[in-house]
């Protein structure tokens, strides 16, 4: 008789949409807006760009507060109110007149992005997965590549025919469009809601599956380990992990925002520069895959260290690049392991911590997570002005992974783990 297909995997493509709708319409599209905004308004990149960064800063700043309450009222709720908000706001974003508009409502879309981002998604795919959650992970993120090669260029596209008010309208419609349907009819909280349990094992007579509750910390089914965030911060694997964390965003993200301009000094041709960029974008969904679906055959304490180790090789290629297929080998080298990280760093955390308080504390972590990613271009262009030249800046990028690396394979690997089958 043929198998069912474990319903857990819908509810990991049912997320890969919130995935791409968090990534490619808030993240990746912003570019596309700073012509517009200078030649209707006349405001300069500098005024238009806070925007993104108050965006990335609150999303930060909220992650904790998102965290617990997931814990608090399920990932399901969070995502479904998150989606209409964020929708909402893309609506009224294109009917802004004044600059202070703007940041206002990105510091509203960090609030509704968060609520629907990362920290509610892999919570329900920490539910729904024990054995394949770097797998389950894995597939899910790659709806954020996926943002940035479908929405950035079908936004360009809109905006050059309609104008950056229809787009906003677009984007709002595109978030309501994909993602609460899916929230509403496919996904669910955990696999003990359906009678199920997680990876697709069959439940026996009286398990807690059978009930639609979930399991008591004496069940057979889940690890036998649950951290609270109390214990988790006064932890000193999680500081060393939120630490790395923080670091290897700081080095990606500077390289990252920095890559075309750094290839062009370098007498690479612009449309080669922003191609190379792209496929950057696209290597990182083969990266999330890659390292996802090998934390569960291995182990994320070789997976999550060698992840940002690799991240060097990519970084050190871009350094030596002079000709166009450097250009080509140090994208996908880069891509592929900085687009690791959003695979595995969940996977870290449930490891480390256990699922009871999953969202609290992968919340508390991914904090520092953002505020990397929020700093990293600043930074990066202070560094720039300062020293006259990227490389310096790429060597400390470079040094700085290895570093993290360390940090992270100590915090891993020292951590007690009970030895659970699969895990």
């Amino acid at each position: 008789m043929k198998r069912k297909i474990y319903y857990g995997w819908w509810v990991v493509i049912s997320m890969m949409p919130a995935a791409l709708i968090q990534s490619g319409a808030m993240f990746y599209i912003f570019g596309i807006f700073y012509d517009p905004f200078l030649k209707e308004f006349g405001w300069s990149r500098s005024e238009v760009s806070v925007a993104l960064s108050i965006y990335l800063l609150t999303y930060g700043f909220a992650s904790p507060v998102v965290g617990r309450l997931t814990d608090r009222f399920g990932p399901r709720r969070l995502i479904g109110i998150g989606a209409v908000a964020g929708g909402l706001a893309f609506m009224i974003l294109g009917r802004a007149t004044a600059l202070w508009q703007i940041y206002a409502l990105y510091f509203f879309q960090g609030l509704a992005f968060s609520g629907c981002g990362l920290i509610p998604i892999n919570t329900a795919l920490a539910n729904w997965f024990h054995r394949k959650r770097g797998t389950a992970m894995g597939i899910a993120m790659t709806g954020i590549s996926l943002g940035a090669l479908i929405i950035t260029p079908l936004g360009g596209m809109i905006l050059a025919h309609f104008g950056w008010r229809s787009t906003y309208l677009f984007l709002g419609l595109l978030t309501w469009g994909l993602v609460p349907p899916l929230v509403l009819f496919v996904m669910r909280d955990r696999p003990e809601q359906m009678g199920l349990l997680p990876d697709g094992r069959i439940p026996e007579s009286g398990s807690p599956a059978d009930s639609g509750k979930p399991p008591g910390r004496d069940s057979k089914e889940i690890p036998d380990f649950s951290w609270t965030p109390t214990q988790a911060v006064r932890s000193l694997h999680f500081w060393m992990i939120g630490l790395s964390y923080l670091i290897i965003h700081i080095a990606f993200c500077s390289v990252l925002t920095h890559e075309i301009v750094y290839l062009t000094d370098k007498g690479i041709s612009v449309a080669v520069a922003a191609a190379a960029l792209g496929l950057t974008g696209g290597a990182g969904g083969a990266g999330k895959l890659f390292f996802g679906y090998f934390s569960d055959k291995l182990s994320p304490r070789i997976i999550a260290p060698l992840c940002a180790a690799l991240q060097v090789i990519g970084m050190a290629l871009l350094l030596m690049t002079h000709s166009n297929a450097m250009v080509w080998v140090s994208a996908v080298v880069f891509g592929f392991c900085m687009g690791g990280h959003a695979a595995v760093i969940p996977v870290v955390v449930a490891y480390v911590f256990g699922v009871g308080s999953f969202g609290a504390i992968y919340g508390g972590i991914s904090m520092g997570a953002s505020m990397g990613t929020a700093i990293a271009p600043v930074l990066a262009g202070i560094a720039y002005e300062t020293l006259g030249n990227y490389t310096v800046l790429f060597s400390g990028c470079i040094l700085a992974s290895l570093v993290a690396a360390g940090l992270l394979y100590w915090a891993v690997s020292s951590a007690r783990v009970p030895k659970v089958e699969g895990l």
